[in-house]
C-alpha cells in the first residue's frame, strides 16, 4: 500500500487531538485537574506560538498567550507549570509523533526511488543556561558559555532515525561523519549541508557503491582533463599539465538567470583525487537576496 503525504498528515492530527493530547497530559500527571493553561494551550506554546521558546523571558511567553489564545496568565503562575511533569509530557508527546511516523511510513513507500536509502544528515545548536557549562562546553561567542549540539541523521524513505547524539556546543560537524560512514550500503544517497562536507568522506561513499549530493565549498578547485596535453620531445606528458583548473565565475557569466548547466567527469581539490559531476545554477536576483538574507 503507498502511502500518500496527505495519508501521513491525518495521521499524525490525531496526536494533535484535544482529546489525545488531554489522556497524555493525565498519564504523565501534568494535569490533574481543570487549569487555566490547558494543555493543548501549553503544547501549542511550547511548539507552534514561539520560535525562541528557549531563550524567551516568562513575560513573553505569557504576552504570547494572551496574543494568541486569549488567556491572562502571570509569569508566576506559567513558571509553577515548568516542572518535571510537564517535561513527561512533551517527552510522551514527541514520542509518539516519532513512533506513528515510523509506523506510517513503514507500511509503504512514500518516495518512490531506485534509492535503498535516503539519507539526511544535519546538526542543531542551541545555547544552555551556565549551570551546564562544565557537560556541555559552548563556543564561547555572544557569552555562550555553555551549548548543545544534536546530530541526526534521517531515513527519507522510511521516515526513522538512524543516528542521533548529542554533544557540547563546540562538536564539529565533519567529525560525526566518521560514525555514520560505517552503515552506508550499496544504492544509498547521501544529502549533507557544507559543514560536513571532506573529499574524503565523498571517496568513501563512492566507494560503498552508493551516492552523494553535496554543495561545494567555494574554496574548492575543480578541474577538467586536458584534451591537448603538453608533452616533452620523448612522448612523456609534461607534469602538471594534465588537468585544467576551471574558473566557475567565468562559467557562470553568459548564464541567464535560473539557467541550469552540467558538466560531467570534473576533478575536485588541489590532487584531483576525486571524480565527480558538477550541476551549476545561476540564481535569480530574487533568491540570491533569500540566501543573503
Amino acid at each position: 500500500m503507498k502511502t500518500t503525504l496527505k495519508d501521513l498528515a491525518n495521521k499524525l492530527k490525531e496526536i494533535f487531538s484535544e482529546e489525545f493530547i488531554n489522556e497524555v497530559a493525565y498519564k504523565t500527571g501534568f494535569s490533574q485537574r481543570k487549569s487555566k493553561l490547558s494543555p493543548v494551550k501549553f503544547l501549542s506554546l511550547c511548539t507552534f506560538l514561539n520560535e525562541e521558546m528557549c531563550t524567551s523571558a516568562l513575560s513573553e511567553l505569557s504576552t504570547r498567550l494572551d496574543i494568541c489564545e486569549n488567556l491572562s496568565i502571570t509569569t508566576e503562575g506559567l513558571n509553577q507549570r515548568f516542572n518535571d511533569k510537564s517535561v513527561s509530557f512533551m517527552k510522551y508527546i514527541f514520542k509518539e509523533i516519532l513512533l506513528r511516523q515510523s509506523n506510517i511510513l513503514s507500511e509503504g513507500t512514500m518516495i518512490n526511488t531506485h534509492f535503498n536509502q535516503i539519507r539526511i544528515t544535519d546538526s542543531s545548536a542551541f545555547k544552555l543556561p551556565s549551570a551546564f557549562q562544565d557537560k556541555y562546553k559552548g563556543t564561547g561567542g555572544n557569552q555562550t558559555v555553555s551549548g548543545i549540539k544534536i546530530q541526526l541523521e534521517y531515513n527519507l524513505n522510511t521516515g526513522q532515525f538512524l543516528n542521533m547524539d548529542v554533544f557540547d556546543g563546540t562538536y564539529n560537524d565533519a567529525t560525526y561523519l566518521f560514525k555514520i560512514q560505517s552503515s552506508i550500503d550499496p544504492k544509498d544517497l547521501c544529502l549533507k549541508d557544507l559543514g560536513y562536507f571532506k573529499i574524503d568522506d565523498l571517496k568513501i561513499i563512492e566507494r560503498k557503491e552508493a551516492y552523494y549530493l553535496s554543495r561545494l565549498k567555494t574554496n574548492i578547485k575543480v578541474y577538467v582533463k586536458n584534451s591537448h596535453i603538453e608533452t616533452f620531445k620523448n612522448g612523456k606528458p609534461k607534469k602538471g599539465k594534465e588537468y585544467i583548473h576551471l574558473n566557475i565565475l567565468d562559467i557562470i557569466s553568459p548564464l541567464a538567470q535560473g539557467e541550469t548547466i552540467e558538466i560531467k567527469d570534473v576533478y575536485i581539490g588541489n590532487t584531483q583525487s576525486l571524480k565527480t559531476r558538477l550541476i551549476i545554477t545561476k540564481l535569480s536576483e530574487e533568491n540570491k537576496i533569500k540566501k543573503l538574507s
